[in-house]
């Protein structure tokens, strides 16, 4: 009997540990977490050190940038046209289709944090391969960091674990 019982449990966890990996994690932004409203947004797995998150919350695409990343107020992340690899702010700036500047009312001390509105991207961005950047100013600022992202549909996809830190 206790040997019945041992392998009904053992099937049982196997069956929930399977069918929870495929699940994906929508905090993390593994898996569409947008509720079948709006286009989808996903991200590849980032690197567990990685300097930025993201996520969805409702109709918006979530970006965290963590606070050791030193950004002013007029901080910009951006969608950049391209597989191209960015040099500075200015030449990004020139390039961008889509960006936002921090949202100041949502920073923490932890991280900060730029929200892109889904439905912004679905009627901005054609289909193609773009290039996330983040600017520490708007104004001759320094480019931060890029990574690559693809939107395909109105729908985007984020690539973290390609971030180059420049």
């Amino acid at each position: 009997m206790k040997k019945t019982a041992v392998i009904v449990l053992a099937l049982a966890l196997s069956f929930a540990f399977f069918g929870c990996a495929k699940g994906g994690d929508k905090a993390n932004g593994n898996a569409n977490g947008n509720g079948g409203e709006g286009p989808a947004v996903e991200a590849t797995d980032a690197k567990e050190d990685s300097k930025v998150g993201m996520s969805t919350s409702g109709d918006f695409v979530v970006f965290k940038v963590k606070s050791d990343i030193k950004l002013d107020e007029n901080a910009w992340l951006g969608f950049c046209p391209g597989s191209k690899q960015y040099k500075n702010e200015t030449e990004a700036d020139e390039d961008d289709v889509l960006y936002m500047y921090q949202s100041a009312d949502k920073t923490t001390n932890e991280a900060y944090v730029f929200e892109f509105d889904k439905n912004d991207i679905k009627s901005t961005l054609q289909d193609g391969e773009y290039v996330m950047v983040l600017c520490d100013n708007d104004d001759d600022g320094k480019l931060i960091l890029q990574f690559p992202a693809v939107v395909k549909n109105g729908e985007a996809t984020f690539d973290l674990s390609k971030i180059k830190m420049n």
